[in-house]
């Protein structure tokens, strides 16, 4: 579901981009895709080519940054025990449940990946289920994929 921009995130990625802040960065503080915000700087024609040794020597001049906008960006869903959702990508469920679960495996077949559990085949659905049966024990947000969850 796509979340129409505010005229404040607007004007907060003009004045960070433009001093030379960094896409991923924009996104991870406005809570928006690296994507969407990619796609909002072309959008508004804010994309240039930037003067790297320009950008440092600036920002050793003023340490005035632009103050990030707090954005609430985890969604309430109650799809799932009521447990506050967190929008994300199938590749940080995959790392997530790499790192957590011993019983999980990933390989690739002709390019395709297929997941297993306890050497078995499961669906990317039961992938994200089993990552969010671990995320609730810990206490944390559960992951919600935009292909997956309804």
């Amino acid at each position: 579901m796509k979340t129409p921009w505010t005229q404040e995130e607007l004007n907060y990625i003009r004045q960070a981009y433009s001093d030379g802040k960094r896409e991923k960065v924009i996104a991870r503080e406005l809570g928006r895709s690296e994507a969407s915000v990619s796609k909002t700087i072309t959008r508004h024609r804010l994309r240039h080519k930037r003067n790297y040794a320009l950008l440092r020597e600036r920002s050793k001049k003023q340490s005035s940054q632009p103050k990030p906008i707090k954005v609430d960006r985890i969604l309430e869903d109650k799809t799932f025990n009521g447990h506050p959702c967190n929008w994300t990508t199938r590749d940080d469920v995959l790392k997530y449940l790499g790192e957590k679960s011993v019983h999980f495996a990933l390989n690739y077949n002709k390019g395709q990946p297929e997941y297993f559990f306890n050497n078995q085949s499961v669906s990317l659905a039961k992938v994200l289920m089993e990552a969010n049966k671990i995320r609730i024990a810990a206490g944390k947000p559960i992951f919600h994929l935009e292909d997956v969850t309804e």
